[in-house]
């Protein structure tokens, strides 16, 4: 039976250093010229601020925005996702100043507001207008045997 914990123990994937993994998969990115910048989490990649930053990142510090799980995420790719962006960071900051990645990650959250505010706004006045069409209409709409009105029964 020890021989099987010990092998478990082994082969465990807490027992790897993930932080490492990453910077060092950080080092070769950068080596080759293609950095990028990775994300998790719930609808990781998919929200129109993802989208913005995305184009944001690689237009002005030349990253790529890369997703690479969405909703659970395992704790050895968290490990290995933060060492890879520590060190991609540390990189980025040497060229282009303390701070960088963050400045072009907010002004993308405030390019995508305005969106999300139109979006927001035409949803409600659609269903807004939908709503007192329905209203206005009802007589016209819901056939006569819908009738508020219940006849009476004669005695």
């Amino acid at each position: 039976m020890f021989p099987v914990i010990l092998v478990a123990a082994l082969v465990w994937p807490q027992a790897i250093p993930w932080r490492a993994v990453g910077r060092a998969e950080a080092e070769r990115d950068i080596a080759l010229g293609t950095m990028k910048l990775k994300i998790y989490g719930h609808m990781a990649g998919l929200r129109e601020v993802d989208e913005v930053a995305g184009r944001n990142l690689r237009a002005q510090l030349g990253l790529e925005l890369r997703a690479v799980d969405q909703c659970l995420v395992p704790s050895y790719l968290v490990e290995l996702t933060d060492g890879y962006n520590d060190r991609i960071q540390e990189e980025v900051e040497a060229r282009h100043g303390i701070g960088a990645i963050d400045e072009v990650w907010a002004n993308s959250v405030r390019e995508s507001q305005p969106e999300l505010v139109a979006h927001d706004w035409l949803l409600r006045v659609v269903t807004g207008v939908g709503l007192v069409i329905l209203f206005a209409f009802r007589r016209v709409l819901l056939p006569a045997s819908w009738s508020r009105t219940v006849p009476r029964a004669t005695s």
